[in-house]
């Protein structure tokens, strides 16, 4: 932490005087960008990872699925007929409860399944962390949550497709299994006919989702690309989170740092001044700047290097200009000016020289004529 007549430790950059801009925001907001950079980074990285392992995952896929469906086409058929006779054969034993039992499956499925809705992935979901205020931290962890939630079923919805092929024929076998013991039980009469019941539903609904998988090739694949297209865009929706809570976060930690600190007291006071009027600098008592801009024969001259209207000419000692002053103003008349120019300040004109006719001495003869 800062001490007085030290900087080392300060979050805050010099402060400016004399109706300077203070650069401490654009100082804070620096640090801000640099803590928000390593974020970004980091979550970029993350994700960068996951989808170079699943677009590796899914190349050659249809390929794969096609074979995959082809052997398991006779074992699918033989596991629907199975589950429609066991149907058939648990409708008559189970009567009285049997709308019950439906009813209450279907609730423990749907509470199962989380019934959340799709979550809403805008084009241009995150604004720019410094349009947003400190204020906005809240809205923004509960935006990260949600899309941190999306990320994971999407992850999970990919898993389940892509490892489909190559798992198709274990899940079928296994399910043929489980109804084939259930069905030996019911012809035994070794279990409960309500239980045995609710694990038809079950099994039948394992059923129905497999084969909603089971689509034909090409949707199959569309349905993986979907899925790999929104995750990407709710990566994207999660680095630009994260880096938004990052940058305000620090932002809210430098301003407190610098409200709550032991230069406090001098930031207060620099926030006076600079709302104040910066007043003009006072000028030296030795200051003797009039002098010389007196001694410029150029004053009409800009410091940016801007010409003057008029050039001066040298002129020789019989013109009566000295050297780098404009001519007297008598001896040489300018043309005509077609446009108004603004009025420029002039160097002092010098005593014009007598004309010729003026300096000839009188004679006493007639005049002649001049040639």
């Amino acid at each position: 932490m800062s001490t007085e007549g030290s900087q080392e430790g300060s979050n805050s950059a010099p402060s400016g005087g004399g109706g300077c801009k203070d650069p401490t925001d654009a100082y804070i907001a620096l640090q801000c960008f640099v803590a928000q950079d390593s974020v970004v980074s980091e979550h970029r990285k993350k994700a960068l990872d996951d989808m170079k392992t699943r677009t590796t995952a899914v190349k050659g896929i249809q390929v794969t699925y096609e074979d995959a469906l082809a052997a398991q086409k006779s074992g699918l058929e033989q596991l629907l007929q199975d589950l429609k006779a066991i149907k058939k054969t648990l409708e008559c034993q189970v009567t009285d409860r049997r709308d019950d039992l439906i009813r209450c499956f279907c609730k423990k499925v749907t509470q199962e399944s989380g019934g959340a809705s799709p979550i809403t992935m805008p084009d241009n979901p995150c604004p720019k962390a410094e349009r947003r205020n400190p204020a906005d931290l809240e809205e923004l962890r509960t935006a990260q949550d949600a899309v941190t939630s999306a990320i994971e079923a999407h992850k999970s919805r990919l898993d389940d497709l892509t490892g489909l092929p190559n798992g198709l024929k274990a899940t079928v076998e296994q399910l043929a299994a489980k109804v084939k013991d259930l069905n030996t039980k019911i012809c035994d009469k070794t279990i409960d006919a309500e239980r045995a019941f609710v694990m038809q539903l079950h099994y039948r609904r394992a059923y129905v989702e497999l084969r909603r998988k089971l689509t034909d090739p090409s949707t199959f694949v569309c349905r993986i690309y979907d899925l790999l297209d929104e995750l990407f865009r709710l990566y994207a929706w999660d680095v630009c989170v994260a880096g938004a809570i990052t940058w305000l976060e620090k932002k809210k930690q430098l301003d407190d740092e610098r409200s709550k600190g032991q230069d406090a007291e001098g930031a207060f006071i620099d926030d006076v001044l600079r709302c104040s009027k910066p007043k003009k600098p006072p000028k030296p008592p030795n200051d003797d700047t009039d002098d010389v801009d007196q001694l410029d024969p150029c004053r009409s001259v800009g410091q940016g290097g801007q010409k003057p209207d008029t050039q001066p000419t040298e002129q020789g000692t019989d013109g009566g200009g000295g050297k780098g002053e404009p001519a007297p103003t008598g001896q040489y008349p300018q043309a005509e000016q077609t446009t108004q120019q603004a009025p420029t300040e002039q160097p002092p004109q010098t005593q014009q020289a007598p004309t010729a006719q003026e300096t000839q001495p009188p004679s006493d003869g007639p005049a002649t004529a001049q040639s």
